[in-house]
C-alpha cells in the first residue's frame, strides 16, 4: 500500500509537470497533431522484448518486494531522524545533561546506610556526641551513636540535643547537659554519648529551649526535663496538666522558642507556658490568663505545671503552631495565619504601628496579610479546588518567620523578619521587613509529572528555620519511583529508580551549613541546592561537577505544553550540580534489633537544624 500510494503521487506530480509544459508552449496547429497521432499510430502494440506472465508475475512480485522494503527502511530513517533531530535541538535549547547515575543511587545507598548525618558547627558538641570531633564538621559526617538507628524525633538547643528513638524513649546529649556549661572553655571536654533519660512513655515528639527538653507522648501527655548537667542517670521528669481539657481531648502537637512552649489539641485550642522568667517578656504566649505567669527556672517543681489556654481563639481551629525565639505563629483550619509577641524585625509579618509596643511585645492575636487579596477559607487539608491560595505550613526560628502558601495552579513561600544573613531568601540583606515577601527561588516551581502526563506545581513537604534563625531549609515534593524498576546499566538488574526529595537552603554558612555546591562558605540570600551526602565510603566521590538537571530549577517557564527550565547560578556555578542532596521518601528499611536480627520498618528521611547546624535522618513513618 504504501509504494502504491507513492507511486500514484509520483505519476500525479510528472503529469502536472507535463501540463504545466505544455501550457508554456504555443499551441499546436490541427496537421501536427494529426501527424503525431498517425505517427503514434504506426508503432506496434507489442513492442519491446517479449515476457511470458509467469516471468512478468514474479517480476512485479519482486520489484512490489523490493520497492516496500527501501521504502519502509527510508521511511522509518527519516522518523528516526526527527526524533534525534527534535531532541538535539531540546537538549540544546534547554543546555541540559541527563540526571547522573549518583542521584538515582542516592536514595538506594541512604536505606543501606542508616543514621543520623551532620554537618556545620559542633558548638557544645551535639554534632558528635560521644566521638573527638572538630569544632566546624565541613561535610556530612554520620553520628556513629546513632549509625544503623531509626528515630522517631530529633531536636538541637543551645549546647544540648535531644532524640527519641525508635522505641519512644528519650535521649538527652551535649556540653550543656553532660557538664552544666556550654562556654568555651568546656566545648573541648570529652563529649559523652547519649544518655536515656525518659522510657517507656511512648514518645513522639520532643523539642528544646534553652535549658529545658520537652517531650510529647502519643496519648497527648507532655514530659518536662532539665537540660542543665552535670549528667545523671536518673532525670527527674515533670508530666504538664491541660487545665478544663475536653472529652478525648489530647495534645498532638508541640513547638518551643528559646524561654517558652506551646501545645496544639486535637480539638484545635492552643495552650502555651513560660519556660522561665523570660518566657513572656514580649507577649509570646498570647492573651493568656493570667496575662503573666514567671515559672521556676528549673521548672521541675513539686506540683505539675498548668499549661495556659491561650484566649480569644473562640472562633478558630488551631492546626499548627510555630515559635521563635520570642514570638509565636499559629495556622488556623481555614487558611489564615494569628501571630503575637515580639515584633522588633516585623517576625509577626504585618506593621506595628507603635514602636515601643512592638519592642516589648504584643500579646494580641492578629492576623498576617500574606497577600494584597488576604486569605482564603478553604481547609488546608483539602485539595484546592479554586483560585483562593491558603497558607498550608509556617515555620519560626529566631526573628525570622516562613510561611507556605498553596494554590490550584502553584505553591508560594513567604518570609518575613530579620534577613541580616540571607535567611529571608529573598535575595536581599535587611534587618527588618514586616511585610511578608515571597522567596522567590522556591515559589511557582513545576514539573512534569508522568502519571498523569501534565505539569503540575511542585509542593513544599517540610519547611524549617534554625534555631536562633539564622537559616533555613526547604524539602520539595518531587519524588518519584519507576514502576517497572528501570535498569541503569547492562550487566545485572538494579533496584527500582528513586528520585527523592529536593532540598533547597538558604542564610547563614560560616560554618558550612549549607553544604553549598561548591564547598564554599559564603551565606545564600536565596536557596541554593546542597550537595549530596556521600553514604558509599569505598566508592569514588560523587560527581559534583556543575552541571544541570531536567526539571529541577528554581525558576520556569510555560511555552505550552512545555516547561522550560531556567538555569539559576548555585554556588557559582551555573545550573544546578549533579549530586545534590534528595532526602528518600517513606519506603521499608533495614533494622537490627540487639541480637542482630534483621527487619524492616516504614521510614522516610527528614531534616532537622540546629544552631549553625543541619542533620539529616530517617524518621519513623507516622509520627507527628
Amino acid at each position: 500500500m504504501f509504494l502504491t500510494t507513492s507511486c500514484r503521487i509520483a505519476r500525479s506530480q510528472r503529469f502536472k509537470a507535463v501540463l504545466r509544459s505544455a501550457n508554456a508552449r504555443r499551441p499546436l496547429s490541427q496537421t501536427s497533431k494529426r501527424v503525431t497521432a498517425e505517427a503514434s499510430s504506426s508503432i506496434p502494440a507489442n513492442a519491446g522484448p517479449k515476457l511470458s506472465n509467469k516471468h512478468s508475475n514474479a517480476l512485479r512480485a519482486l520489484t512490489w518486494v523490493l520497492g516496500a522494503g527501501i521504502g519502509g527502511l527510508l521511511y522509518f530513517s527519516a522518523v528516526h531522524s526527527d526524533v534525534e533531530s527534535e531532541s538535539s535541538t531540546t537538549q540544546n535549547l534547554l543546555n541540559v545533561t541527563a540526571v547522573s547515575a549518583a542521584n538515582v543511587d542516592q536514595v538506594n545507598e541512604s536505606r543501606q546506610k542508616l543514621g543520623v548525618y551532620v554537618w556545620g558547627a559542633n558548638r557544645g558538641n551535639v554534632a558528635a556526641p560521644g566521638e573527638d570531633a572538630a569544632d566546624i564538621i565541613p561535610s556530612a559526617k554520620r553520628v556513629e551513636a546513632f549509625a544503623g538507628k531509626v528515630l522517631r524525633d530529633l531536636a538541637f538547643g543551645n549546647g544540648h540535643a535531644a532524640c527519641i528513638d525508635e522505641k519512644g524513649n528519650l535521649l538527652q546529649w551535649g556540653s550543656r547537659f553532660d557538664y552544666g556549661s556550654v562556654d568555651a572553655k568546656n566545648s573541648h571536654l570529652t563529649s559523652k554519648p547519649p544518655l536515656m533519660t525518659l522510657h517507656g512513655k511512648d514518645l513522639v515528639q520532643v523539642t528544646c529551649t534553652e535549658n529545658k527538653v520537652y517531650a510529647l507522648a502519643r496519648n497527648g501527655d507532655i514530659f518536662c526535663l532539665s537540660a542543665n548537667g552535670p549528667q545523671a542517670p536518673e532525670r527527674p521528669s515533670v508530666k504538664l496538666e491541660i487545665p478544663n481539657s475536653r472529652w478525648r481531648e489530647r495534645v498532638t502537637g508541640i513547638q518551643s522558642g528559646n524561654h517558652h512552649l506551646a501545645a496544639v489539641t486535637n480539638s484545635g485550642r492552643l495552650f502555651t507556658l513560660p519556660a522561665d522568667s523570660k518566657g513572656n517578656e514580649c507577649g509570646q504566649l498570647g492573651p493568656v490568663q493570667p496575662p503573666q505567669i514567671v515559672g521556676a527556672e528549673s521548672g521541675l517543681s513539686e506540683a505539675p505545671p498548668k499549661m495556659l489556654l491561650v484566649g480569644g481563639l473562640e472562633s478558630v481551629t488551631i492546626k499548627q503552631v510555630a515559635c521563635g525565639d520570642r514570638h509565636t505563629l499559629i495556622r488556623t483550619a481555614d487558611g489564615r495565619v494569628l501571630s503575637f509577641g515580639d515584633n522588633t524585625y516585623g517576625q509577626l509579618g504585618r506593621e506595628c504601628a507603635n514602636r515601643l509596643k512592638s519592642a516589648a511585645g504584643d500579646s494580641t492575636a492578629e492576623n498576617v496579610l500574606i497577600n494584597d487579596s488576604g486569605n482564603g477559607s478553604q481547609s488546608p487539608d483539602q485539595q484546592p479546588t479554586t483560585n483562593t491560595p491558603f497558607v498550608v505550613k509556617v515555620a519560626a526560628g529566631g526573628n525570622t518567620s516562613l510561611f507556605v502558601v498553596d494554590g490550584p495552579k502553584a505553591t508560594d513561600v513567604f518570609s518575613a523578619g530579620m534577613g541580616l544573613h540571607g535567611q529571608l531568601g529573598n535575595g536581599t540583606v535587611r534587618q527588618v521587613m514586616a511585610r511578608p515577601q515571597p522567596v522567590k527561588g522556591l515559589s511557582g516551581l513545576k514539573e512534569y509529572d508522568e502519571k498523569i502526563r501534565a505539569v503540575r506545581p511542585i509542593r513544599v513537604e517540610h519547611i524549617e528555620v534554625a534555631p536562633g534563625g539564622t537559616h533555613c531549609a526547604a524539602v520539595l515534593a518531587t519524588a518519584q519511583a519507576s514502576e517497572e524498576g528501570t535498569k541503569w546499566f547492562s550487566s545485572g538488574a538494579s533496584p527500582a529508580v528513586v528520585y527523592g526529595n529536593d532540598v533547597q537552603m538558604w542564610g547563614h554558612n560560616q560554618c558550612g551549613e549549607l553544604a553549598a555546591p561548591d564547598g564554599g562558605r559564603s551565606n545564600a540570600t536565596t536557596p541554593i541546592y546542597p550537595r549530596a551526602i556521600v553514604y558509599n565510603e569505598d566508592a569514588a566521590t560523587l560527581d559534583q561537577s556543575p552541571a544541570t538537571a531536567i526539571g529541577k530549577t528554581d525558576k520556569t517557564e510555560e511555552a505550552g505544553d512545555l516547561v522550560l527550565p531556567i538555569t539559576n547560578a548555585v554556588g557559582g556555578s551555573s545550573g544546578l550540580e549533579v549530586g545534590r542532596l534528595q532526602l528518600a521518601p517513606p519506603g521499608k528499611v533495614p533494622v537490627s534489633d540487639a541480637n542482630g536480627k534483621l527487619r524492616h520498618v516504614n521510614a522516610y528521611q527528614h531534616i532537622s537544624l540546629g544552631k549553625d547546624l543541619t542533620a539529616v535522618y530517617f524518621k519513623l513513618a507516622g509520627n507527628p
